[in-house]
Parts: structure tokens; C-alpha cells; sequence
């Protein structure tokens, strides 16, 4: 199996370095590059043979992969391991110098338009294994901070409920998973509200279409809906979509809100067990407007379902009386 990785320069070692291992290790090579795995003490003859054919390999896939412009570096060596710490400290030499530049790589990583979490997050911990290589440890604490440090105004929300933890969830991996899933749903919550504008305003074409004068009768019953039957027709999608976007609500309606991730109540008379809170805000996603929030409780809601009554607990619900909906996190 041939393959092709971009030969070593002068600013591509951390890349190529990723590259080299597991083509070595695609090869059966990189236990001895590493000094793993060493010659045999045993005088079989076949198992040395061995050995030395896969050492042979390893440092000819290392110099054929390092430009011309370096390979001087190794030109005097023949044995993998030597080759292989000599380009390490060559390129990545365990100077303080070169820790400052990583911890300010590090401090100053930003996630780049269109980038998703996922990939964001392998950028930090690159950056953190090499200065764990260097010898300078990172504080998990500050890993991540970093992750939630520069993201986009909507992740605003769930950026102050995970300040909210405890020491013991504020780690580096279970951030990580939250975000993605809240990566998930904003996207999710895009593409219903794209595919419910694009429904709308095929429906407004169509109520727009001129009336037959010759067969007003026919055109009403096949092509112009009744009002009635317009909304027996509409999806679930609508609905969502025209609660959000219209105006004309009442105040003890409960809106659905995909990109929500809490609970939001603005009526003091739906509460049950209130506690009050101090010091504690809630950022709205678009334009990054602010509001005080006043406590935590519990809603009850009762619902028909097939004719009988159902009831249901919202928990920690976040009051905020300048709010002009109440959310129910979707």
C-alpha cells in the first residue's frame, strides 16, 4: 500500500510529525523509531533478518519524506531512532523560547468562521500535548476556559449554564460534549426555520394566485384553500415557526425554542417553589442582549391528551419578569 504524505519543511513539523507516525506505524516501524521494541538477543537468524529489513524501512521512509532542503540534517546517521530524535530537536528544540510561543498559541487559539467544535477543540489539545512535551503542564481548569472562551454569540447561553458547574463537571471533555450537542441543535433549529420559510412562502404564492373568472366555483374547491383546511394542512414546522416569528401572542403563552437551553418563565403567578437568585443573567442569543434573572422554580402544566388530563413538572425554571415569552426548551 503506497502512500503520500507532504514531505517535511520548515513550517509544517507538527503536521508531518502526525503524518509520519502512522505511516510508520502503517509499515510495522514505529515501535522501533520510538526504541520500543530493540534487536533481538537470540541468534535466529530469520527473526534478525527481520528486524533489521523493518529498521531499514523505517529510515528510509523518514529521509525520503523530509525535503532536500533538510535532509543535511540526517544525511550523516543511518539508524531510525537517532534520525528521528535529531529532526525532534531540531525543529522542535525544548527551549523556553519555544514554550512562550506555545502558551501564547495557546491563550490566543480562536475557533475561525465555520469551524466546527470538534475540530476547534483537537487545535487546544495539540497546542497542550506539545507543551506536555516540552515539559509545561496546562491547567485543565484553563483548557477549558479556552474552549468556551472565543465561540459565537449564540453558544451564549450555554456558555453561562456550564459556568454554573461544580469543579468536578468543568473539565475539558464533558464541555466538549455539551457543546457539540448544542452545535447539533442550533443547526437542527436552522434548517426547520429555513424549511418553514421556504414552506410559507410557497403557500403565500399560491393564496396570491390570480381567480379564475370563468370558473370561480372549481378554482375554490381544487386550488384556494379554506382558512379551515389551511391549517389542518400546515406542518408541525409552521407552527414553531410562525410562534417565533409573529407578534401576536399572549403573554401566558409557552413558545418552543430549539436553540434554548433552560427553561424561561416571565409571569410570578405560574411558580411553585421559588427560590430566589442574585447576580445571575441571561444572554438572548440574537444580538446579545442581557437580562437579570430574579429566581428558580417549578412550573406545573396540564395538558389534554385523548380527553383526559395530563400534568407536568417543568424544573428549574429561570424567572425573568422583562421577558416578553415564556420558552420551553426544545
Amino acid at each position: 500500500m503506497e502512500c503520500s504524505i507532504e514531505h517535511l519543511e520548515a513550517d509544517n513539523y507538527s503536521s508531518w510529525h502526525t503524518d509520519m507516525k502512522v505511516l510508520l506505524m502503517e509499515r510495522n516501524c514505529w515501535r522501533i523509531v520510538t526504541g520500543t521494541e530493540t534487536k533481538s538477543e537470540d541468534e535466529n537468524y530469520k527473526a534478525l533478518r527481520d528486524f533489521n529489513s523493518r529498521k531499514d524501512k523505517a529510515y528510509n521512509t523518514i529521509c525520503l519524506n523530509v525535503s532536500k532542503a533538510y535532509r543535511c540534517v540526517i544525511d550523516d546517521i543511518e539508524d531510525p531512532v537517532a534520525a528521528w530524535k535529531r529532526l525532534e530537536e531540531h525543529f522542535r528544540p525544548n527551549s523556553r523560547t519555544r514554550i512562550i510561543e506555545l502558551t501564547d498559541n495557546f491563550f490566543s487559539c480562536r475557533i475561525n468562521p465555520q469551524e466546527e467544535i470538534g475540530i476547534y477543540a483537537a487545535r487546544i489539545r495539540s497546542i497542550v500535548h506539545q507543551l506536555k512535551d516540552a515539559g509545561k503542564l496546562i491547567n485543565e481548569l484553563y483548557q477549558a476556559f479556552q474552549l468556551i472562551r472565543f465561540l459565537q454569540p449564540e453558544f451564549n447561553g450555554i456558555v453561562q449554564y456550564i459556568y454554573r458547574w461544580d469543579d468536578k463537571e468543568f473539565k475539558f471533555d464533558k464541555i466538549l460534549q455539551e457543546l457539540i450537542a448544542e452545535e447539533s441543535r442550533l443547526k437542527q433549529s436552522i434548517k426547520d426555520q429555513n424549511e418553514t420559510c421556504a414552506f410559507q412562502s410557497i403557500e403565500r404564492n399560491i393564496s396570491k394566485t390570480p381567480r379564475s373568472k370563468s370558473k370561480p366555483s372549481s378554482y375554490k374547491k381544487n386550488i384556494q384553500p379554506t382558512r379551515k383546511n389551511t391549517k389542518v394542512m400546515k406542518s408541525p414546522n409552521t407552527f414553531i415557526a410562525e410562534s417565533n416569528l409573529s407578534q401576536d401572542y399572549e403573554r401566558d403563552a409557552w413558545i418552543l425554542d430549539t436553540a434554548a437551553t433552560s427553561y424561561f418563565c416571565s409571569k410570578k403567578s405560574l411558580l411553585r417553589n421559588f427560590r430566589p437568585v442574585k447576580n445571575l443573567t441571561m444572554s438572548v442569543a440574537v444580538g446579545g442582549v442581557r437580562c437579570d434573572l430574579k429566581g428558580i422554580e417549578t412550573v406545573r402544566m396540564i395538558f389534554e391528551n385523548n380527553g383526559e388530563l395530563e400534568t407536568v413538572d417543568l424544573l428549574n425554571v429561570l424567572y425573568s419578569p422583562r421577558l416578553r415569552r415564556n420558552l420551553i426548551s426544545g
